[in-house]
């Protein structure tokens, strides 16, 4: 499966870039996402598998700024719930991911 092109999310279509030796100023990076810019950026010098779990771990991002930014005090059941919910709603709107994930599950 080629690595997909964009996520939506809401009313966010998040574009996903997979970038060579991804970095910000001070180390280098496997993923980010931009909520402004509606863009996800994968380091394309990861493995299949490692370029998945960054993609999925930039959506656990998008989900927390959707559904609300969760502080580290909170309740890990209001923090599961959370997830939850945004993840089932990630993939109602993307079907596609259940097959990216089977390449590595």
């Amino acid at each position: 499966m080629e690595f997909p092109k964009k996520l939506k999310f809401g009313r966010k279509i998040f574009k996903i870039k997979l970038i060579p030796g991804l970095a910000d100023k001070y180390d280098s990076l496997d993923g980010r996402i931009s909520w402004d810019e509606s863009e996800i950026q994968i380091n394309s010098n990861l493995t299949k598998e490692s370029q998945i779990e960054t993609m999925t771990h930039e959506m656990f991002h998008a989900i927390m700024h959707r559904v609300g930014r969760l502080q580290s005090s909170e309740n890990p059941e209001q923090i599961a719930e959370t997830m939850t919910i945004g993840l089932l709603d990630m993939l109602h709107e993307n079907p596609w991911l259940i097959d990216m994930w089977k390449e590595i599950i």
